[in-house]
């Protein structure tokens, strides 16, 4: 489904930036058909590897995930700042094909036939510690190219770009890691390359500077192997959109290009923005708005949408995989609605486990039931080792998250809540004991939890709220509960901060001193957007 928190459109003809106001962070982007379709950095979270679906760049619903779980025993509990980094999304011999780092295990690849799925498992293309941000080229003569970039924290260097040959169908190394590019003196934390043909040149759109105050630099050569001229094509100047870069060239179907790229938000995350691309005389391109003899653009606030097959010739299509379905879809632009009610009659897509959750972690009974576990063995209440955490993304810098804990299935000593996750976390949670007890607790990155204030209780089903404002251009919330009927608001009120690589995470839970509870069950999950 499209977000109903946060409206891209301002009209039929215009957007405005940011088009996803939510942490999809390093997005890749191709077109099939009628359809773009995205995906996205998913890290220690699962499932993986979201794959987004849109008929314009700025109106998109996610449909889809391409790993189910992280195939690594360790994965059993979160793994911050590990995972799944920066994939490429890319069309090769009727398959769709992502390639994906980990950073401490190598580059993967998983394949379909279609973006919706199924997708394949997990092909390992090469074990390696700190090779990361991989995309794909496959040359004229068929042999097909790994270009990626370094993790500084796990191989103890960064700023340059490497390149090796992999087997047709990806299982065999044939060559050896190379360096491509060395941008140390002029693109430092040069990363996350994506590599494209066009005319005679072969160009590698690379983020450079930093993640939250960088650039975007494209290379090009006449061939894979160099060397490489390279160019700053986008960066901040005076808007107000910090390190704009990392993303996809893509075409619309009138033949218009676009640079889809995240701005990082703090404990926002990582939100997405589109911008247009144009192609200077000299066979560079240039991102965003420029003038007349600009070679580096900047980021636009507001521009047209890109064009539709209701708005384009669908002859512009030809040149494109007819094996993909062609569809259509309505206006999504509501600004009405401002709310999203969640009665759990499935898992939505919006949720993602901590990590590969456990065995019997839920079902789905007149709401979400969760299952009291404590998977990791710690006596102690934390969250910080906990698998079966249920967390999705904020969707608009400011909200009020409420849901219906039924907590009469809980054993003595289960605890159930509402979390806000960032590189430490506020949680609002319900202790089962002789008498019931409300606890608003903090913890800091990987410390023990600390409580904060308690309430006594007789009740044994709750209103929990959580309320999402933004301050100072970050997200600041307050928690509270609906005691009889008035909402009572506790104090201090809690500053997430980014976990890492990821944004802060509303969240459920259900953890039981001992190794298995009882269950507490979660209704009406209702998200609304405070304006």
């Amino acid at each position: 489904m499209t977000n109903p928190l946060w409206h891209p459109r301002i009209s039929a003809e215009t957007y405005r930036n940011p088009v996803l106001f939510a942490d999809y962070s390093d997005p890749d982007v191709i077109r099939l058909g009628d359809w773009f379709y995205m995906t996205a950095s998913s890290f220690q979270y699962t499932p993986g590897l979201p794959i987004l679906r849109s008929v314009n760049l700025v109106d998109w619903e996610l449909v889809a995930y391409a790993l189910p779980e992280i195939p690594d025993e360790r994965y059993q509990f979160p793994q911050v700042s590990c995972g799944v980094w920066a994939p490429s999304i890319r069309v090769h011999n009727d398959l769709v094909w992502i390639f994906y780092g980990m950073p401490d295990e190598g580059i993967y690849a998983v394949t379909a036939s279609s973006p919706e799925g199924p997708w394949s498992s997990p092909i390992l293309i090469r074990e390696a510690k700190g090779f990361i941000d991989p995309c794909p080229y496959w040359d004229d003569d068929g042999n097909g190219w790994i270009i990626h970039a370094y993790a500084k924290s796990r191989i103890g260097f960064k700023s340059v770009l490497g390149y090796f040959q992999f087997s047709a169908k990806g299982e065999i190394i044939q060559g050896v890691d190379t360096l491509l590019f060395d941008g140390s003196q002029t693109q430092p934390t040069i990363e996350g390359p994506k590599v494209y043909t066009r005319g005679s040149y072969l160009y590698i759109f690379a983020p450079a500077g930093g993640v939250a105050t960088g650039w975007q630099t494209v290379l090009r050569s006449t061939s894979l192997h160099g060397p490489f001229e390279e160019r700053i094509v986008l960066a901040q100047g005076e808007s107000p959109v910090n390190g704009p870069h990392q993303g996809a060239w893509v075409t619309d179907v009138a033949g218009d290009d676009w640079f889809v790229h995240f701005q990082d938000r703090g404990a926002y995350g990582r939100i997405v923005h589109v911008q247009p691309l144009t192609w200077l005389a000299d066979g560079w391109p240039v991102i965003g708005q420029s003038t007349e003899g600009m070679t580096c653009g900047t980021p636009v606030s507001e521009y047209r949408l890109p064009a539709t097959h209701t708005t384009a010739s669908s002859s512009s299509t030809r040149d494109l995989s007819n094996k993909f379905d062609s569809y259509s879809i309505s206006d999504t632009h509501n600004a009405c609605d401002s709310s999203d009610m969640d009665d759990f009659s499935s898992l939505r897509l919006d949720w993602q486990w901590a990590a590969n959750p456990p065995q019997n972690a839920y079902h789905l009974a007149e709401g979400l039931v969760l299952h009291a576990q404590n998977a990791d063995g710690n006596p102690n209440f934390s969250l910080w080792n906990k698998p079966n955490v249920l967390t999705q993304k904020l969707r608009a810098p400011s909200c009020l998250i409420t849901t219906e804990l039924h907590a009469q299935n809980l054993q003595e000593g289960d605890q159930a809540g509402l979390a806000l996750l960032g590189a430490g976390y506020m949680a609002l949670r319900f202790v089962r004991l002789k008498t019931g007890k409300l606890i608003l607790s903090e913890a800091g990155f990987g410390q023990e939890d600390c409580t904060i204030l308690s309430r006594d209780t007789n009740l044994s089903e709750l209103t929990l709220l959580m309320r999402v404002e933004e301050e100072n251009g970050q997200p600041l919330a307050h928690f509270g509960w609906r005691n009889g009927g008035e909402v009572e608001w506790f104090e201090p009120a809690y500053r997430p901060q980014k976990n890492t690589w990821t944004g802060a995470k509303p969240a459920l839970f259900a953890v039981s001193a001992e190794s298995s509870g009882g269950e507490a069950r979660f209704t009406d999950f209702t998200v609304s957007r405070l304006d």
